[in-house]
């Protein structure tokens, strides 16, 4: 009896260290295998750009491309595409669900006849009574007329009631002068708003140059300054680790200027962009042209990217510095 327990225990044991062994594997995978990344692209009087973002010999792999005017996306997971791991799970669950499928149908059929016969069965004890509704309307017609033809002109004289009237120039007189007055009264208001806008507009003036004034303190203080190059270096570390490792192309370019081609050349240089044997920049100082190729290629591990989020979470200057500016 014994023996059994411990032989059960024994299993459950193995069992347990396996699928901790391979939970360790998997986040070893996770933070040590790069992710590497494909930029090409190409510029022959129209522009051709694609991304590739690919992990773990393309377990994981995504796309995006910008070709001949049109753009797109593509993601596959073992080679396979979201849309195509969709059809294949609907094919199993169509299967089953096809005999449910067909007594739903036969079920609204038969409804569907027996509705229709008492629809026939009603249809001959009904019968329309219109008669009474058309006499209603054409007294309510008639009444409709003769109340228009009673409102009539009479001249220059407005008729309220039977034995009294007014005279319309004195109708024109007044509504003329209180026109006047709502005009008058209207561009009051007009320059009432005006001078509330602009207030406005000097109170908004005024909140942002005394923000300015104390953000040019904040940016003055050593807690500041101490974080700021903290960032800096830390932001160069991380563009170093995504520097591409390979580059592979040419480029043709002028502008027709001599002067100019030479500035952009030079510009280039400053931001370490110059030929190599695999990549080639060629100036054209003359003429005006814009041609060439160009493949990056170069990874990142996810470790290395934890590693310098841990560092900046952890700064409790940069943190205080973070608070300061916001309470600004």
């Amino acid at each position: 009896m014994l023996s059994v327990i411990l032989l059960i225990l024994k299993i459950i044991g193995i069992l347990i260290l396996s699928i901790v062994g391979l939970l360790i594997l998997l986040l070893l995978l996770v933070l040590f295998v790069p992710i590497r990344y494909k930029v090409s692209g190409s510029y022959h009087k129209k522009a051709d750009v694609e991304v590739g973002v690919f992990w773990l010999l393309h377990i994981l792999s995504f796309r995006i491309w910008y070709k001949n005017g049109q753009s797109g996306k593509l993601i596959k997971i073992f080679g396979m595409s979201p849309s195509f791991i969709k059809k294949i799970f609907k094919r199993n669950n169509t299967s089953k669900n096809s005999e449910d499928y067909t007594d739903e149908i036969a079920g609204n059929i038969r409804i569907a006849e027996s509705s229709r016969d008492d629809s026939e069965e009603n249809e001959f004890h009904t019968e329309p009574d219109n008669k009474d509704s058309l006499n209603v309307n054409e007294t309510s017609e008639y009444s409709e007329r003769t109340d228009d033809s009673e409102c009539t002109d009479a001249g220059e004289h407005v008729y309220v009631n039977d034995n009294v009237y007014v005279d319309d120039n004195d109708n024109i007189h007044e509504n003329k002068f209180t026109g006047i007055i709502n005009k008058i009264k209207k561009f009051w208001k007009s320059i009432k708003k005006i001078k509330f806008k602009l207030s406005g507009i000097c109170d908004k003036i005024k909140l942002v140059f005394d923000k300015a004034i104390s953000y040019k303190e904040f940016l003055q203080l050593d807690e500041t300054k101490e974080a700021i190059t903290f960032i800096k270096e830390q932001t160069w570390i991380l563009l170093k680790l995504i520097k591409p490792k390979n580059v592979k192309g040419y480029i043709d370019f002028g502008t027709g200027d001599p002067a100019f081609t030479g500035k952009l050349l030079g510009l280039m240089c400053l931001f370490h962009i110059y030929s190599t044997d695999s990549f080639v920049i060629t100036p054209f100082f003359e003429d005006t042209i814009l041609d060439g190729e160009i493949i990056l290629k170069g990874r990142i591990t996810i470790f290395s990217l934890l590693t310098i989020g841990i560092k900046i979470y952890k700064n409790d200057n940069l943190k205080q510095t973070i608070s300061k500016g916001r309470s600004i």
